[in-house]
């Protein structure tokens, strides 16, 4: 529950309330005909949502994390990808490394949404 209280404290909202939806909360991760049906719900929970934010972990846990956003923001093309540096290269592979990437079912219900 570290990373939850981690997201918590990074993406609350000082001046405003923030409603979240917090799946490690909010579906029994030790029930798997649970998750089944919630994790195929997902799809309409995100695509219902005014914002999605995934969080990925602290910035701290992969090195470059924020060069490895920076630079998927900028690609625009095919060829931005062959262009790429080592450094840059590296750093999305540790950033698509984070746990949250293995979450096969959830990584294809925000694809179906984005």
């Amino acid at each position: 529950m570290r990373n939850l209280d981690n997201a918590l404290r990074v993406l609350r909202n000082h001046d405003t309330p923030r409603c979240l939806w917090i799946d490690a909360l909010c579906i029994n991760q030790k029930d798997d005909a649970e998750k089944s049906v919630q994790v195929a719900l997902m799809g309409s929970i995100y695509s219902k949502a005014l914002r999605v934010v995934i969080w990925l972990g602290a910035e701290n846990e992969s090195p470059n994390s924020a060069l490895a956003m920076s630079t998927l923001r900028s690609i625009k093309a095919k060829s931005d990808i062959e262009k790429l540096s080592d450094v840059a290269n590296e750093a999305i592979g540790a950033l698509f490394s984070r746990p949250w990437f293995s979450r096969v079912g959830l990584t294809s219900k925000c694809n179906a949404v984005a």
